[in-house]
């Protein structure tokens, strides 16, 4: 029946919803952030105030890329975000307190990290299809570099109080925000919360693509909601 129909679709002379009419389809949509029942995350903010049409293919009609093969020369972006977060959220958990109190020696700390690191790539490399030893063995070398970056970049930041890695918020009650024209509900996690000298709190994002100069590429929606977006929810 559903081949019957959609072979009929074909033929019509009408526009249908298989030439991508969805007009009639409206009335049923919930955008995510309206309802605290589906919450919207951050990522999808900055989806929405970058490309509207790219947030109506993805967020709302879910008309995303097809499947492809990856790179077997290189981890895709997305995937070695998500392995140096994974990486870090475990070192942090377990030294994170020490570290920003300046415990202990930063050679140590550094070596810990690049061995969490190391664990944490050859979890991926099961499931991800790495050939030959020369791209394992620049994706590994990028990984442990990029950590020990990351706990010097730590250690010579001012003493302070480690709070917490990886904070999730919006779950199971997401977080209700007051904006101009209504209400928004988020959901997220926030990658480092510390407490600095005074009381503040320092609220962070850790990215592993390029540093954007803001005297070139000056602050935006597209780029920069996260942190905001952070700060407003704490």
């Amino acid at each position: 029946d559903r081949v019957h129909a959609l072979t009929a679709a074909l033929r019509a002379v009408a526009v249908t919803g298989i030439d991508g009419v969805v007009t009639g389809a409206w009335s049923a949509v919930q955008p995510p952030g309206l309802l605290p029942q589906r919450p919207i995350s951050a990522s999808a903010l900055t989806v929405l105030l970058s490309c509207t049409h790219r947030f109506l293919l993805e967020r709302i009609l879910h008309l995303n890329q097809p499947a492809s093969r990856p790179s077997t020369d290189a981890i895709d972006p997305i995937a070695y975000g998500a392995l140096f977060h994974a990486a870090a959220e475990r070192f942090f958990h377990e030294a994170g307190r020490a570290l920003c109190a300046r415990a202990g020696d930063v050679d140590a700390w550094v070596a810990r990290a690049q061995a969490i690191a190391a664990e944490q790539f050859e979890q991926l490399r099961d499931e991800y299809p790495l050939r030959g030893s020369g791209a394992i063995e620049r994706a590994r070398d990028r990984l442990l570099r990029q950590t020990e970056q990351l706990v010097r970049d730590e250690w010579q930041r001012p003493v302070r109080e480690y709070l917490a890695s990886e904070l999730s918020f919006g779950d199971p009650t997401p977080v209700r925000l007051v904006i101009d024209d209504g209400e928004l509900y988020v959901r997220g996690a926030i990658d480092r919360l510390d407490r600095i000298s005074g009381g503040g709190l320092s609220v962070r994002d850790l990215k592993t693509g390029r540093v954007h100069d803001l005297g070139d590429d000056p602050m935006n929606a597209g780029r920069d909601l996260q942190i905001g977006l952070y700060t407003l929810v704490l």
